[in-house]
């Protein structure tokens, strides 16, 4: 089993310490996965139409639909990982059905100064590619990010951030 280390301040105190890595990984999942994640899935499939959601109290950032269904466009239906898979139809849309996710999370909109919601953070998934990097093993997880980086990596220099800084993200980063 491994181990993290860590060491950090807290309240001009430090704080050393241990962890099993899984236990590790899932105390810092809450950024890899927005609630809100479902929802905004479904928002693709609709028109026009408008839809109001009550949400529980805590920052929720908008999306823009437009936005997701542009980059689909301009993907041509097709799964950025791999336009090989194979995808169904929509009964909504008469089109492939794709998801929109963000390289960069909008959970982290808060915290980077730049904003997030744009065509060069989108990217266009199959179903099974977008739950990879969400829920898969840290490896499949990691594989789908390096692809996807590699298409784009302009976002690295946009964002100011690293390979390493995405992993993290997902907590799939290497821990030694």
């Amino acid at each position: 089993m491994a181990f993290v280390l860590f060491m950090f301040l807290h309240n001009s105190a430090i704080r050393i310490g241990s962890m099993a890595e899984a236990q590790w990984r899932d105390e810092n999942i809450i950024i890899v996965y927005d609630g809100t994640e479902n929802v905004y899935q479904d928002s693709l499939l609709e028109l026009d139409a408008i839809k109001i959601n009550t949400l529980q109290a805590r920052d929720v950032f908008s999306r823009d639909r437009n936005l997701a269904l542009e980059r689909i466009k301009i993907e041509k239906y097709r799964c950025e990982y791999s336009a090989s898979h194979s995808l169904f139809i929509s009964r909504h849309t008469q089109r492939p059905y794709l998801e929109a996710h963000h390289l960069i999370p909008m959970a982290l909109q808060k915290v980077l100064p730049k904003k997030l919601d744009t065509i060069e953070n989108i990217f266009s998934l199959c179903p099974y590619c977008h739950r990879a990097i969400h829920h898969a093993e840290k490896d499949l997880t990691r594989g789908i990010l390096k692809r996807l980086v590699d298409k784009r990596p302009d976002i690295l220099h946009i964002m100011n951030i690293t390979r390493t800084d995405i992993f993290s993200f997902y907590s799939v980063e290497e821990i030694y």
